[in-house]
């Protein structure tokens, strides 16, 4: 799906992609690169679908440290677009630089083990509960030109599934 319009010096950013229900794309999908994780599709036309970025500062996912499998929830701070954080990964977790983050499985919107990013830095001084973690994004914002769109063929069954609660 060609991006047909995108913003990325705001902290709402968004993405518009040509594709929309027409072409089978509905709110809450995933999106993709050849890199990673873009973002979530949050509105749809006939023709064309919004895409809320990673490096928007409503954006939150579930991230999963490939190597630990400890989560945590990733977010923005507007800051820059080749970096988001991650929280509340308290100080007993080992982590390390260089470490990869990859999607939990937690959200509908993403299997589990899609590329988020790599964590460049993490910080943690004596008197912190938890790390200041720094991840470098592995979707350039700068580059997108074409993304994908992830369908979920079980999200159906598993809402359904899960609304017994609320009847």
């Amino acid at each position: 799906n060609r991006i047909s319009l995108k913003t990325y010096i705001l902290c709402d950013n968004f993405i518009t992609i040509n594709k929309g229900i027409r072409d089978g794309v509905e709110q809450d999908m995933g999106v993709v690169d050849q890199d990673g994780v873009v973002g979530i599709v949050r509105a749809v036309s006939d023709r064309f679908a919004v895409v809320i970025p990673v490096i928007n500062n409503s954006f939150s996912l579930s991230c999963r440290f490939k190597s630990t499998d400890k989560l945590g929830p990733l977010s923005w701070d507007g800051v820059d677009t080749r970096y988001a954080q991650l929280d509340d990964i308290a100080r007993h977790v080992e982590v390390h630089e260089g470490d990869t983050l990859v999607t939990s499985g937690l959200s509908d919107a993403f299997p589990e083990g899609v590329l988020v990013g790599v964590i460049e830095e993490a910080e943690l001084e004596e008197s912190d509960a938890y790390y200041r973690i720094q991840v470098r994004l592995a979707a350039d914002f700068h580059k997108l030109g074409y993304v994908q769109v992830i369908k979920n063929t079980s999200r159906a069954e598993k809402l359904e599934l899960e609304s017994w609660g609320n009847q």
